[in-house]
C-alpha cells in the first residue's frame, strides 16, 4: 500500500477513460458516466495542487489553476468560476473515486493504526494486480480524499485494484456494510502523459523546423530572425520561441484552447449595445423565426440591436447569454440579421439599459471563450466575425 501511495505522490499527470457507475438500489438510483480524462497533479499558483480536464458525452469538465469550467451538454448550461475555494472541488463528479482521491487519502489510511488493511495479489485477464481492502467506521470521503463522519452506523468498505507492474490503480470500488449500494469508477488504459508538452505532430514540427534553419546556415544563408510560435505553441513549449515569436490572441488577453497559462491576462476586447425594446408574451406565444422559442409561462423578452450580420453566431439562441443589469439573460428564439431577442423575466430592465455580449457586467462575465465553447467553435472566429459596423471606441 505504501508503494502505491508513493508512486501516487511521484507522478505528475495522467491519461485515463474515466468510467463512473454510481448503483445505489435502495434508492432506485443508477447513474452511469464515461469521459476522456486528463490529471495534472503538478501543484500550480493557485495552492489547489492539481489541474484537469474531462471531456465526455454530456459533460466538458476543465480546470486550469485559475479558472473552473464546465459544460453541460444535457442541459445546455455553462458555469465559470474563477479562483475556486479548494472545497469547491470535494463534491466534483470528474473526480469522484478518482486517482487524486487515493493521491490524498492513502497516506492518511496507512498512517492509522486503526484501520485494518489488507492487500491480496490477483490475476486480471494474465496480468498481475494488488487488490487494497480497508473499512471506514461511520466515516466516508470526497472526491479529494478528505474523510468525514457519517450521521449513521454504517461501514464505509473500500476495494482498490492496482496494476502490479505500473502501481497505478484500475478500479476503485465503494460498497457499505447494510445494503448492496455501491460506487465503482474504473480508469481504463490509465497511464503517465509525456512530460514534453507536446503531440507527436508538434514535435515532428519543431524538429524539421531546426532541421531547415540547420541547412540554410550550411549553405551560407543566415537567417535575420527564426520565428515560429503563435499562441498556442508560446504557451506549449519555449523551445519553440527562438528569436521572436507573433502571439495573436494572446493580444486580446485571451488563452487559447483548451491550453491554461499562469500569465495575468485580461481581456483587451468587451462588446455592448443596448435594449430597444421590451415586450411581453402570454404562454404559448413565442419568438423567433417560425416561432422557434415558445413560452410556457409570462415572460418579458428584450431585443437587442445586434444580430449575425454583427458577428454574432446564430447558434447562440437557445445556448447563450447576454447579461442585463449584472444578471445573465439567456438569448431566445432566433438571433436575426439585426437583432437578437433576450429573456429577462424576472429583471427590471427599461429600453436604453446596456447589454453586455462579451465582457464583464457587475459580478457577472461572459468570455469569448464561453461563448465559443456553447456554440462549439472557437475564440478565433467569434473574434474575427465582429462587424466593420460596430464602433470602435478605444481606451
Amino acid at each position: 500500500m505504501q508503494k502505491v501511495a508513493d508512486k501516487l505522490a511521484s507522478v505528475k499527470n495522467l491519461k485515463y477513460t474515466y468510467n463512473l457507475e454510481l448503483n445505489y438500489a435502495s434508492e432506485g438510483y443508477l447513474h452511469k458516466t464515461s469521459s476522456d480524462g486528463f490529471l495534472d497533479l503538478r501543484p500550480v499558483d493557485s495552492g489547489v495542487g492539481f489541474r484537469y480536464q474531462f471531456s465526455g458525452d454530456d459533460l466538458l469538465a476543465i480546470y486550469n489553476g485559475v479558472e473552473k469550467f464546465i459544460a453541460d451538454k444535457k442541459e445546455k448550461t455553462i458555469t465559470v468560476e474563477n479562483n475556486p475555494p479548494v472545497r469547491s472541488f470535494g463534491s466534483s463528479a470528474s473526480l469522484y473515486y478518482s486517482p487524486l482521491t487515493l493521491k490524498n487519502v492513502l497516506p492518511k489510511i496507512i498512517a492509522d493504526k486503526t484501520i485494518q488493511k489488507k492487500v491480496t495479489a490477483i490475476k486480471i485477464a494474465g496480468v498481475d494486480h494488488y487488490v487494497l481492502e480497508f473499512a471506514l467506521n461511520k466515516q466516508s470521503m470526497d472526491a479529494l480524499g478528505e474523510i468525514y463522519a457519517l450521521k449513521t452506523d454504517r461501514k464505509s468498505v473500500y476495494r482498490l485494484t492496482v496494476n502490479k507492474r505500473t502501481l497505478l490503480p484500475v478500479e476503485i470500488y465503494v460498497g457499505n456494510d447494510q445494503n448492496q449500494d455501491f460506487a465503482r469508477s474504473s480508469f481504463v488504459g490509465i497511464r503517465e502523459a509525456a512530460d514534453e508538452p507536446e503531440s507527436p505532430a508538434f514535435a515532428a514540427q519543431r524538429e524539421r523546423f531546426e532541421t531547415a534553419c540547420t541547412t540554410l546556415a550550411s549553405l551560407g544563408i543566415t537567417a535575420r530572425a527564426r520565428h515560429a510560435a503563435n499562441s498556442a505553441a508560446l504557451l506549449r513549449d519555449e523551445r519553440v520561441w527562438y528569436d521572436f515569436v507573433r502571439p495573436g490572441l494572446l493580444l486580446y488577453g485571451i488563452v487559447p484552447p483548451p491550453l491554461s497559462a499562469t500569465l495575468t491576462l485580461r481581456p483587451a476586447l468587451s462588446l455592448h449595445s443596448r435594449i430597444v425594446h421590451v415586450k411581453g408574451l402570454r404562454p404559448g406565444e413565442g419568438t423567433g423565426y417560425g416561432l422557434k422559442s415558445v413560452v410556457n409561462r409570462p415572460s418579458t423578452i428584450a431585443v437587442v440591436p445586434a444580430g449575425y450580420a454583427d458577428g454574432l453566431d446564430r447558434r447562440l439562441a437557445g445556448n447563450g447569454y447576454m447579461l442585463v443589469r449584472g444578471r445573465r439573460a439567456p438569448i431566445v428564439g432566433s438571433v436575426c440579421m439585426d437583432m437578437t431577442m433576450i429573456d429577462v423575466t424576472g429583471t427590471e430592465v427599461a429600453p436604453g439599459d446596456e447589454v453586455v455580449i462579451i465582457g464583464q457586467q457587475g459580478n457577472e462575465s461572459l468570455d469569448v471563450r464561453e461563448i465559443a465553447a456553447s456554440v462549439g467553435t472557437i475564440p478565433y472566429e467569434l473574434l474575427c466575425r465582429v462587424g466593420a459596423r460596430i464602433e470602435r471606441v478605444y481606451s
